[in-house]
């Protein structure tokens, strides 16, 4: 009997512990205001921000909301392709988005990017 007490009380403190511990994930999507339920690449920057591309666009999340950035064809300073295969952060803090045609570097002082055309020269 003292056992099977013991295995109890075990089991319902190492529950207690768990669940206080551990949170539950929370789901983010499109109604969340991430831009594709589809995700390509996730980046957590030494600022501590998380960057999610999509196939349908690039998204900051600050811990609160995210932010989208969307190609846009009159404006030179979007993003260049709406397709984000890899994100990465250089030494200097620089936000680097590849897609499917190009690489686009995020400005953070202005908000806006600058693109680098991929070589189509072999």
């Amino acid at each position: 009997m003292r056992k099977k007490f013991l295995l109890f009380a075990f089991i319902s403190l190492s529950q207690a512990l768990w669940s206080s511990v551990f949170q539950p994930a929370e789901k983010y999507t499109i109604a969340n205001g991430l831009s594709h339920s589809e995700i390509t690449s996730l980046f957590l920057d030494s600022k501590g921000f998380l960057w999610i591309g999509t196939k349908d666009g690039l998204n900051w999340y600050d811990g609160y909301s995210f932010h989208c950035f969307l190609a846009n064809p009159t404006d030179s300073t979007s993003i260049y392709n709406d397709y984000i295969l890899k994100i990465e952060e250089d030494n200097r803090g620089n936000i680097w988005c590849a897609t499917t045609t190009g690489v686009s570097k995020y400005n953070r002082a202005q908000n806006n990017f600058i693109y680098f055309p991929a070589n189509e020269d072999p």
